[in-house]
């Protein structure tokens, strides 16, 4: 009886500690931008193509100072002929580097593809937290590629930290659980 009691009393304390969690992001909303030039833009060694992604552009947008960027993902999808290369993208100021090698092979007159996704660290998240906007530089170290497209995918919470939205039940009820469970704890302890 007393596991059962400690398991419950863990159970419940969890519970409450996760509802921290999901308050955070409770009224987060997803934003994307995609940037899709008309033509495959060539890279080659020594050479770079540059973009920005904005989302506070159109009806809805971000709002800098407003809202906040909880998290966000960058998927850049590159398309290559033939041969190895090196590259690396710089998203952000202060730069967050990433490194990539090889696009699949193509066949014929069909490119190989690759699309690398990566989670924007806290200073890209802060470049782009301050006007919704954020550049992006791909520079080819080595051999040579094309670039086809980019998707930013951003978790935003209008208005900020502080939102005025009513939680969600399954929120409230993993908060009361929480209580419960303090509450439960406490009286135990007096018992004793």
């Amino acid at each position: 009886m007393k596991i059962f009691n400690k398991i419950k009393q863990t159970l419940l304390g969890l519970a409450f500690l996760s509802t921290l969690g999901f308050s955070a992001t409770a009224g987060a909303v997803p934003m994307t931008d995609v940037v899709d030039p008309l033509f495959l833009q060539h890279i080659s060694t020594g050479n770079s193509y540059s973009f920005i992604h904005d989302i506070a552009d159109g009806i809805g947008g971000f709002v800098g100072g407003n809202d906040l960027v909880n998290s966000a993902t960058l998927s850049i999808h590159l398309k290559d002929y033939g041969g190895k290369e090196t590259y690396t993208f710089s998203i952000g100021l202060p730069a967050q580097i990433f490194n990539g090698s090889n696009i699949p092979n193509g066949f014929f007159l069909v490119p190989g593809e690759l699309t690398n996704t990566i989670a924007l660290s806290f200073s890209a998240l802060l470049d782009l937290n301050a006007d919704g906007k954020i550049g992006v530089t791909i520079q080819a170290l080595s051999g040579d590629f094309y670039f086809d497209d980019s998707t930013l995918t951003a978790l935003v919470t209008k208005g900020g930290a502080v939102s005025n939205a009513v939680p969600e039940p399954a929120t409230l009820v993993l908060f009361g659980l929480g209580l419960l469970g303090l509450g439960l704890m406490r009286r135990r302890w007096y018992r004793q």
